[in-house]
Formats: C-alpha cells, structure tokens, sequence
C-alpha cells in the first residue's frame, strides 16, 4: 500500500514540476507577443492559443501537485481548536464531499473529454489549435486530486489512530 501511495505522490510531484515550466513557458511567449506587437507592428497569430493551453496544462497537473504538498486552502483559525475526535470527523467530512465533487468531475469531464476527442476539436480561433488533449487532461487532473486526497487522508487516519493508541497506553 505504501508503494501505491509513493507512486502516489511521485506522480504529482513529478507532474508539478512540469507545471512550473509553463509558467516559464508562458511567460516567454507573453514576452515575444508584446516584442512582436509593439516593436515589430507584427502581431502573432498563435501565442494568445498557445498560451490558453500552457495555463490549462499548468492548472490542470499542478492540482494535484499542491494538494500533494498540502497547499490547500483550510480553516485553521477553527479547525486547529478542535479536539482530535472532531477534526477526525471533519476530515472525513471534507473527504467525503471531495469524493462526490471531484468523481462528478471526473465523471462529467470524461464524457466531455471523450466527444470531444471523438471529433478531434480544434479551437475556434483564428489559429485553430487542435484542444481535445487538453480536455482529455480535466479527467486526468481529477483522477490524480482524488488519488492524491485518498492517499492523504487515510494516511491521516492510520496517523488518528496510532497517536490516539500512544496516548491511551500512557494512561
């Protein structure tokens, strides 16, 4: 199990690092638009696309990345007054409400991954960038944030659990 969870997380990981390099990315093509379009009188065509699918792949494999690291946003003004009992409660609250959004999202951007993969779209622009690859990463992005809050979650649990053993055997 803890190979699965290493996996895990070496996914996402791996995954965020590539979506630092398209902030880097898109940074450079913003940079060559206004050189090109203020400098040159030659506007580009394809960098305003380009630069859409570089955020969308940048969004997309970096959720999974920042709850990987933990970087969610939580209420910790309330959450860390809580005694252990009931923050192991709205964990598996939060969990549970993280399951049923993101399989609906998993669920509904599959189907919508899928058609549009079926017809091979293309964006409607004047450059026209083939988009069905990145909508086909929507479903992926929702499978690696489920993976990767499962993972979490029951290792919180395992952790409730040990430490709450710990604290029992010194009474």
């Amino acid at each position: 199990m803890k190979t699965i969870g290493r996996g895990i997380d070496f996914v996402n990981h791996w995954l965020g690092n590539i979506a630092c390099y398209a902030v880097l990315v898109v940074t450079l093509f913003m940079i060559l638009e206004v050189v090109m379009r203020y400098f040159f009188r030659r506007p580009t065509l394809w960098v305003w696309d380009m630069n859409m699918q570089m955020f969308a792949i940048m969004v997309f494999i970096g959720a999974g990345y920042h709850i990987y690291k933990r970087q969610i946003i939580s209420v910790d003004v309330f959450y860390e007054r809580f005694p252990p009992s009931l923050k192991l409660a709205s964990d598996v609250i939060a969990f549970l409400c993280m399951l049923l959004f993101f399989g609906a999202l998993l669920w509904t951007s599959y189907e919508y991954a899928l058609r549009s993969f079926l017809i091979r779209e293309h964006a409607t622009t004047a450059f026209g960038p083939p988009i069905y690859h990145l909508k086909m990463m929507m479903p992926l992005a929702a499978l690696l944030m489920i993976l990767q809050f499962t993972k979490q979650y029951f290792e919180d649990f395992a952790n409730y659990f040990k430490n709450k053993g710990a604290t029992n055997s010194d009474d």
